[in-house]
């Protein structure tokens, strides 16, 4: 499949190539190489990010989902939302140290109250209070914020 010359066509393609893999029509493989050429026209499409995460977790591909997740938060730093999807990931693999070397690398780019809270929240999830605490007090300098 080619990919069309505008950023709608391209987009467009890319939406019919997920539904064709959702139903069977196409690999993983072939999907991958779809999702890597589209990436190369829209690298800073969030849901073209997310939804080629997703077919990677769907196939539990974790080591190219990783790959992504991480080449993702590299091109877009500031978009929480890819963050988020990153360190719930490694949570949910329950991949506490990798989750937490996640939120360290997310804290550097200085982000709003609800990633501070998220890091904060985890550290008291895994019984980390002595972390928590020091991570409450450097963002309370700044922002005012909400644990729970």
């Amino acid at each position: 499949m080619r990919l069309g010359n505008s950023s709608s066509e391209s987009l467009l393609e890319v939406r019919s190539v997920i539904r064709a893999y959702k139903t069977g029509e196409l690999t993983m493989l072939t999907a991958r190489s779809i999702f890597e050429r589209a990436l190369d026209i829209h690298a800073t499409d969030i849901k073209l990010w997310s939804r080629y995460i997703d077919a990677e977790l769907r196939e539990k591909n974790i080591a190219h989902a990783r790959n992504l997740l991480d080449r993702a938060v590299t091109i877009l730093p500031r978009v929480n939302q890819l963050w988020f999807k990153y360190v719930r990931t490694e949570e949910a693999l329950k991949d506490v140290a990798r989750t937490r070397e996640v939120y360290e690398r997310w804290m550097k780019w200085q982000p709003d109250a609800p990633a501070w809270n998220a890091y904060i929240n985890f550290e008291l999830r895994y019984y980390e209070a002595g972390l928590a605490s020091p991570l409450t007090q450097c963002h309370r300098r700044t922002k005012i914020l909400t644990v729970g």
